[in-house]
């Protein structure tokens, strides 16, 4: 899929050099807006989202030990899981109307949406406006009368077919109706191009109707003709509703992306395959891992929750602060046991992977039933075991011996001790730039 490739083109650049800075961030920017391009996204939602990760990035900070790629997995994710996410449903109420262009898959999706209420046990009217196709409302008919169980057909009505002499009587008939039922579904004519005079038609049928629902049919192979057609139908009515046709193709995401960008409305459905049944709730979960398909995601997401880079963070302070303990000593231990072999090579920045890279699994297991040992005095004060007899009381309660429990003191001092010099060196850096500052601010005003 080409969108997947723009997003694994985008991160490699942007990781590659190891770090963040801002000519790796814009280069990496740069490729990831053309590869939007060939990927049928439109520019201005191409926009939106290079300045939204481009704010997001610049301020970013990277928990020690990451090499970047799989944080950067896992922002890109929560960014357009949020973007196409809604916690909105559609209303089971009252009239929905069913928008879209012809060839979409609109009707066929009216007859699924039958099924998805009668099933519920609502009581629905289908009724079609779409009078221009010939025996459109006798397909219509036939696909709902043919696939839905004979159980929850008696919750559907046919009684009355479109008017082709006066539309005006015919959706005041449809608005007397609307007591008798909990859901009025409407198809309307497909519409072969972004033609006005149709595009009124249904203007003035929503005014008239005044639905709880206007639902808008996207075929997701449009590409970038989405983005004009999403934007054509918003300037006429006002659209409460997407929902996706044509989804079990091989499509390139950017027709989703543009959509719903432009209307600016939840995607509430899914509708894969030729079957009354194959409708489903739109998941955006699903669908952001759908676009990302080819970079792993899944994996990368795995690490990213396991680690919890928010809270990797606050340990790496507490370590150069000095507040690091035992404690915290432990839960390190544990996350490195929990992590995939095959990705330690991702996280050896970390101290925790420095201090423990010689070690196998069974003797950080042996640390950990160690520290199990000890008292909360202890954990939170290694110096306590200057005592040789609080060596030898956790080296009997955790079968351990006197050696074992030296060892692993010896670590955990040894990687404080680093820390301290790294915070030094830290601080250094950071008073040169302060000072190359001031010197540039006293020649600049000399100018």
């Amino acid at each position: 899929m080409i969108l997947s490739n723009a997003f694994k083109n985008f991160l490699f650049n942007f990781v590659k050099k190891g770090r963040v800075d801002k000519e790796s961030l814009q280069q990496a920017l740069e490729n990831l807006k053309e590869t939007l391009v060939e990927a049928d996204v439109s520019y201005e939602v191409i926009q939106k989202l290079i300045e939204s990760l481009k704010s997001d990035l610049e301020n970013i900070n990277i928990p020690p030990g990451f090499s970047g790629i799989n944080y950067l997995y896992y922002l890109l994710y929560e960014k357009l899981k949020n973007f196409l996410a809604s916690s909105q449903n559609i209303s089971d109420k009252g009239i929905i109307l069913v928008a879209g262009l012809q060839g979409s898959g609109k009707t066929t999706f009216v007859g699924k949406l039958t099924n998805f209420f009668a099933k519920r046990g609502l009581k629905v009217l289908v009724v079609s406006l779409d009078y221009r196709r010939p025996a459109a409302f006798e397909q219509l008919e036939n696909f709902i009368e043919k696939n839905l169980k004979k159980d929850f057909l008696k919750n559907i009505d046919f009684s009355f077919v479109e008017n082709k002499n006066n539309l005006s009587n015919f959706l005041d008939l449809i608005k007397r109706k609307k007591n008798e039922y909990d859901i009025i579904l409407v198809d309307t004519a497909g519409r072969s191009s972004v033609d006005k005079d149709l595009l009124d038609e249904l203007e003035y049928i929503q005014k008239t109707l005044t639905p709880e629902e206007t639902l808008f049919v996207l075929d997701t192979l449009m590409g970038q003709e989405a983005l004009n057609l999403s934007q054509a139908f918003k300037e006429k009515i006002k659209i409460t509703g997407i929902v996706l046709t044509k989804a079990d193709s091989d499509t390139k995401g950017g027709a989703i992306l543009s959509a719903k960008y432009v209307l600016e409305a939840p995607i509430y459905f899914v509708s894969e395959g030729e079957t009354i049944d194959s409708l489903r709730p739109f998941n955006s979960e699903v669908w952001t891992k759908r676009i990302l398909e080819g970079i792993d995601i899944e994996k990368s997401l795995k690490e990213i929750f396991k680690l919890n880079p928010n809270y990797l963070f606050t340990l790496y302070n507490k370590l150069l602060e000095g507040n690091y303990t035992l404690y915290d000593f432990k839960d390190e231990l544990i996350l490195r046991l929990s992590i995939d072999p095959n990705l330690v090579s991702h996280y050896l920045e970390l101290p925790i992977f420095q201090i423990t890279k010689k070690f196998d699994e069974e003797k950080i297991k042996k640390w950990i039933a160690i520290i199990n040992s000890m008292t909360d005095q202890e954990r939170k004060n290694h110096t306590l075991f200057k005592t040789r007899s609080r060596v030898l009381r956790v080296a009997k309660g955790s079968a351990a011996n006197e050696n074992e429990v030296k060892e692993l003191i010896k670590i955990f001092a040894k990687l404080k001790v680093q820390a301290q010099r790294h915070k030094k060196m830290l601080e250094k850096e950071e008073k040169k730039r302060k000072k190359q500052m001031k010197n540039f601010f006293k020649r600049l005003s000399r100018w």
